[in-house]
């Protein structure tokens, strides 16, 4: 029978991680908590040098100028500035606008093979949701080019994966509920967007898409019981 620490290890694996070094060391410096682990891996939580395995966009040297053929996504605190307050110190959910720095980290974390998705509301994908859909609000959706990549290119492919992963089964209960949120969070784009002409069809293919996964999933697990 496996050991709690080795079915993280598995987890951990299919949701994307490869490096089983960095992976035992994340789960040691998390006490074998598989959430902070995660945060860990995916550089939320300092404590961690993980290097993400090779990418075509470039190469990275080493510390002794060594070209090491990975060019690794930055870490989320690197290139995402911190939430701008007003004068009562309160949080601006709202911006005109689109958070191109946490699309290029989304971007750089779902455009590869091993690919890790944030899923929390405070996190990259969460906020360009938010964002797109206040841009929808006011009509400006299609023509920022940075929003619209996002809505064409990035979001389809961030919940294509995060819900046909084979790993889906294994994640924890917080995994699941942030995956939920994301997706209440794109049913409110698109009523926003639909609002509006043209018909966003590829909009509505993602949320079609959705959909679809979300209930073969469910007839899957029915049938597993």
């Amino acid at each position: 029978m496996e050991t709690e620490e080795e079915q993280h290890m598995t987890t951990l694996l299919c949701m994307g991680f490869s490096d089983t070094g960095a992976i035992r060391k994340a789960l040691r410096l998390a006490k074998n908590d598989i959430y902070e682990a995660v945060a860990l891996l995916t550089n939320e939580r300092p404590g961690l040098d993980y290097g993400y395995e090779p990418m075509e966009s470039g190469t990275r040297g080493d510390s002794g100028g060594r070209s090491t053929g990975f060019d690794p996504p930055p870490a989320y605190h690197e290139v995402v500035e911190p939430e701008k307050n007003d004068e009562n110190g309160n949080c601006s959910g709202e911006s005109i606008e689109f958070p191109t720095t946490n699309l290029y980290e989304l971007e750089s974390r779902v455009l590869t093979d091993h690919w890790s998705i944030p899923y929390k509301r405070d996190e990259s994908l969460g906020k360009c949701l938010i964002a797109s859909t206040y841009l929808a609000k006011l009509g400006l959706s299609d023509s920022d080019e940075n929003c619209k990549r996002f809505m064409e290119r990035c979001m389809p492919e961030a919940f294509k994966k995060l819900l046909t992963s084979s790993a889906v089964h294994k994640w924890g209960t917080e995994i699941h509920e942030g995956i939920y949120n994301m997706l209440m969070l794109l049913v409110d784009l698109v009523a926003e967007r639909i609002k509006q002409e043209p018909v966003p069809t590829g909009l509505l293919g993602v949320l079609t898409m959705v959909i679809c996964l979300d209930l073969l999933t469910l007839h899957t697990m029915v049938q597993d019981e």
